[in-house]
């Protein structure tokens, strides 16, 4: 097949277009099909697309996963195509069909379903955006961070007016997310200076903040909403939620963490013991820390979180480290 008849096939599996929508309508998206899918067991799969080759035909697009009549899911065959995703449908007629394919349908290893239409559920966050988002828009916005169940986006000035569009079809689109926000302000300027917190409007899902991570063994339950996390920026955290001295309790290794925010200090006591992490001692104000490391007792006591401003812990920490020695 040529690459202007490849392109004019793949068009036919993209979604419709409409660039005048402003408002996710999931019904809009439908599309006829006059193939029919090879539905066969996840385990014959790659016997399938090697003994088939030449029956399949090949579009770049998301695996397509139906239910038939008695509610059982089937799955269209997935081949490698240039986008790293695609599903294969057979032609109607296996007469023209390779014996290997016809002995497949006869011992039905493979069925061959009608798919008269495609639908929303069909495409990839990626396939639908493409064709509802303004050719001039340039990137699809698809990069976010995540905590938990929350999806972070730090949309450009000029994504804006498609923000809902943009959030509710990337909510749609990972099963793992149930909560998308928007920063709308820089990290540690207005009034989140102190803390490099930033104010975030929900977007699209539920109202919830409130989130767990699972990082280095470790569970670290936080509200992203009052102090700043994110796990590709690990290397330049602080005391936080305790996402360094945690795992390094949990390897007996003895550690103070500091952080200044209140709701940082409170969510790390939290995780100490959520994590089942014994307090070397109790935690700090200024008046505590002199007595901290004549406290301990036992050899499990290894973390001590302080909400100390960061000049005053430094000096005191050394101060009772020296005075120990």
């Amino acid at each position: 097949m040529s690459n202007s008849s490849s392109g004019e096939m793949s068009r036919l599996f993209l979604p419709p277009i409409n660039r005048a929508l402003r408002k996710l309508d999931p019904s809009f998206f439908q599309k006829p099909s006059y193939y029919s899918s090879a539905c066969s067991d996840g385990r014959n799969i790659p016997k399938v697309m090697k003994e088939c080759a030449k029956d399949l035909l090949r579009v770049p697009r998301s695996v397509i996963t139906q239910k038939n009549d008695t509610e059982k899911e089937r799955q269209a065959v997935p081949s490698a195509g240039a986008k790293g995703r695609s599903s294969d449908f057979f032609g109607l007629n296996l007469s023209t069909a390779q014996p290997k394919t016809r002995d497949f349908v006869e011992q039905k290893i493979i069925e061959l379903e009608p798919y008269t239409h495609m639908k929303y559920e069909n495409w990839s966050y990626e396939e639908i955006m493409s064709e509802i988002l303004p050719k001039d828009l340039g990137k699809i916005p698809c990069r976010f961070a995540q905590a938990g169940h929350l999806a972070h986006l730090n949309l450009r000035e000029h994504t804006l007016p498609y923000k809902d569009l943009i959030a509710t079809v990337l909510l749609d689109k990972n099963p793992n997310v149930s909560t998308v926000v928007n920063k709308i302000e820089d990290l540690g300027t207005g009034s989140g200076s102190v803390y490099r917190t930033f104010p975030m409007e929900l977007l699209a899902g539920e109202d919830n903040t409130n989130v767990e991570v699972r990082e280095s063994g470790c569970a670290f339950s936080f509200d992203f909403a009052k102090f700043y996390w994110n796990s590709r920026l690990g290397n330049e955290r602080y005391g936080r939620s305790g996402p360094f001295a945690i795992p390094a309790a949990k390897q007996r290794v003895f550690g103070y963490a500091n952080d200044l925010n209140p709701e940082s200090y409170k969510s790390l006591v939290d995780n100490i013991k959520i994590n089942k992490i014994t307090l070397a001692s109790k935690p700090s104000t200024p008046h505590h820390l002199d007595h901290e490391l004549s406290t301990m007792k036992k050899v499990s006591q290894f973390l001590t979180p302080h909400n100390l401003d960061g000049a005053y812990f430094i000096r005191e920490s050394i101060r009772a480290l020296l005075s120990r020695s």
